[in-house]
């Protein structure tokens, strides 16, 4: 029997958004998609802004980035409807404007250098 493999959890991308983290949550309950994704305000963020963190297990890669991405549509959207202010995504993966909004993968560089 193989060992359960403990989760290291990485941040996979990092956004900006005026709305607090409780909303953001909100906002992400409802689409199955993003689950594994965890969202944490971002140690890096200046007084002036509130930058998001998106963690995800990078045991998982494939997995990690598609709760990633999902997460990154899901408020894109949300910010297309207006339900977010000032949504900008500042590192990591991206989305294609064009067409179907397919994500296309940029690694995170946010926190190459640390470990936790």
């Amino acid at each position: 029997m193989q060992a359960s493999q403990q989760r290291r959890m990485r941040c996979f991308a990092t956004f900006e958004t005026s709305a607090p983290a409780d909303d953001i949550r909100l906002l992400l309950l409802s689409e199955s998609t993003c689950i594994g994704a965890e969202i944490h305000r971002s140690q890096d963020s200046p007084a002036n802004a509130d930058w998001f963190d998106i963690y995800a297990d990078e045991n998982h890669l494939e997995n990690a980035f598609h709760s990633t991405a999902s997460v990154l549509i899901a408020l894109d959207s949300a910010a297309d409807r207006g339900l977010l202010r000032d949504f900008r995504v500042l590192s990591g993966s991206r989305l294609s404007k064009a067409g179907a909004r397919r994500p296309r993968w940029k690694s995170c560089t946010h926190y190459r250098s640390r470990r936790n």
